[in-house]
């Protein structure tokens, strides 16, 4: 066979280079066969050639061998998208690193250490993680003749970095899923080094081995085993300040660097129960692709050695739900609330569900920025296995779940079961109360008074799109939800006003008088004048249904 490629599998297998490696999942190790190396390079070379992925039954004709597939992928070879039953795939890193054809693979890494230098280089010269790019920005204007290939190779990098920490976040794919078409830019890609990148990603998942030829015999030493280190704890690393309770998963202390290297304090959380294990490497996983200044920071995970811990900074603040919200006013409530939103369509993004938002999950920081964490209940969209293990789990705050979740009806995770639960904790953050279900315009849970203004009333239609039993009825993603708050904040921010005679509309020209319903005009119009300084606001309407009509 020439040679042997042992793949190192991690749980998820996705992550664990540079600075945000982790190594809390035990290592295995296997040779690759010639006809999974086969299926490797047929994914890779159609992929490269044709910016398409190759369908089940193309493998199958090429391998012959359905086991072998079903190995390539679990081994994250290759990547399964979301069309099944009719699974079609597309190479990863890997692919590309043990696919056989040499050419492919010095492209590859060609294309990524160019995109990340001009990552970079965009990072550092915009210095902003929170805005939209488009893969043409990273296309140098110096030679114009070369943009079509250069677009070529921009392209088939970005599909590629996709999966490398720290990079960026937020990434849009075309809707063959086979490019990229949008991403954010994280800020620890400034700590990447682009010569270096490929081969760190795969050292993380892999080691190679070049097996002996047949006519060279030779004899290996006698390896004796390493003595397992004893696991320490705390970690010698960590001073332990006080505890912070615990939770579903683990214990949380507050800690502080022992070497003195920085006087931050921290949060470290060990695992307490084995059997969620699998989540808590969920948690890591998604806090470890994250990079989003609204989501918890992770510092550091433990290694294979050691009692599954990780450490991430630590929220000066409480958290929502202890906090003293009622001095505040609320634009300055919907703009907490936004920081929320933005978080979670980062999140979502990057194919991850919180599921688990409650106010008790949602810190503050010592400046007053909002950060999301405990993505314990976590579930990435991009792994199938993970998927299929957990669509039907009633999992959540009791109070903030979405119903078709609680009961157990979904077949297929969605983001909107985030958006009920967004619904809910702006409800808490307004009024400072749980909503049991959804009756928020019912009664004394009704946060409207007949003198609270328009303003309220425009908060209502964000309840509208989100707390409602039916899915299909709510926002479809975060970033819809984000774009309908932002309107809202306007309008609040304008002192628009809201077309219901029931509410109190204060004058546009003087503030101070209100508008009381004058009479005269036609049948197909309405007259307001201002208590105070008489302007008059006139409106016209069709001959039924016009909005003063209602009650």
């Amino acid at each position: 066979m020439g040679w042997r490629a042992e793949v190192r599998v991690q749980e998820p297998p996705s992550e664990g280079s540079g600075a945000h490696a982790f190594h809390a999942c035990p290592k295995m190790t296997m040779p690759l066969t010639d006809i999974e190396r086969e299926i490797s390079k047929s994914v890779v070379q159609h992929f490269y050639v044709q910016r398409e992925s190759v369908s089940h039954e193309q493998l199958l004709r090429t391998s012959k061998n359905p086991t072998a597939i079903i190995k390539v992928k679990n081994l994250n070879l290759i990547s399964a998208l979301s069309n099944i039953p009719q699974p079609r795939y597309v190479p990863t890193i890997l692919a590309f690193q043990y696919s056989g054809d040499d050419t492919l693979l010095r492209e590859a890494k060609k294309s990524v250490e160019i995109v990340i230098e001009r990552l970079k280089s965009l990072f550092e010269s915009n210095f902003d993680s929170s805005r939209d790019h488009h893969p043409a920005a990273l296309v140098s204007e110096d030679d114009p003749m070369n943009s079509d290939q250069e677009l070529k190779m921009i392209a088939l990098g970005l599909f590629l970095a996709k999966d490398i920490p720290g990079v960026f976040f937020g990434v849009q794919l075309s809707d063959q899923k086979t490019q990229v078409a949008s991403f954010r830019i994280s800020e620890h890609i400034l700590t990447q080094e682009p010569s270096s990148v490929w081969d760190e990603y795969i050292r993380a998942h892999s080691t190679i081995e070049v097996a002996p030829k047949p006519e060279a015999a030779i004899v290996k030493p006698v390896q004796i085993p390493a003595p397992k280190r004893a696991q320490e704890w705390p970690p010698v690393r960590w001073k332990i300040l006080e505890s912070l309770g615990e939770g579903g998963q683990g214990w949380t202390y507050k800690v502080r660097r022992r070497d003195g290297s920085d006087r931050d304090l921290y949060v470290l959380k060990r695992l307490k129960n084995k059997e969620r294990l699998p989540r808590f490497r969920n948690e890591i996983a998604a806090l470890t692709k994250l990079q989003h200044r609204g989501i918890l920071r992770i510092v550091e995970t433990s290694d294979e050695l050691e009692s599954p811990f990780f450490v991430a900074e630590y929220c000066d603040g409480s958290d929502l739900g202890k906090a003293n919200l009622l001095t505040l006013d609320l634009l300055t409530k919907l703009r907490m609330f936004r920081q929320v939103c933005d978080a979670v369509a980062a999140a979502h993004g990057a194919h991850i569900l919180h599921r688990d938002l409650k106010p008790q999950n949602i810190f503050l920081r010592k400046d007053g920025s909002i950060v999301v964490g405990d993505f314990g209940l976590c579930i990435d969209l991009q792994d199938i296995k993970d998927r299929a293990t957990q669509t039907l789990e009633a999992v959540g705050a009791e109070r903030y779940i979405a119903p078709e979740v609680e009961k157990g009806r979904v077949s297929e995770p969605q983001p909107t079961s985030d958006l009920y639960s967004l619904g809910k904790v702006l409800y808490f953050i307004l009024s400072g109360r749980t909503l049991i279900r959804e009756e928020y315009g019912v009664g004394e849970d009704d946060i409207r008074t007949r003198d609270a203004g328009p303003n309220m009333h425009f908060v209502y239609e964000l309840f509208d799109k989100t707390i409602t039993e039916r899915p299909e009825d709510r926002y479809q993603s975060a970033a819809d939800l984000l774009y309908a708050l932002d309107t809202v904040i306007e309008r609040v921010q304008l002192k628009a006003h809201i077309l219901q005679p029931s509410v109190r509309q204060h004058c546009l020209f003087c503030v101070i008088g209100e508008y009381r319903r004058a009479t005269g005009g036609s049948g197909y119009e309405m007259m307001y004048v201002c208590s105070n300084c008489g302007n008059i606001q006139k409106f016209t309407g069709a001959p039924s249904g016009s909005w003063w009509e209602q009650k």
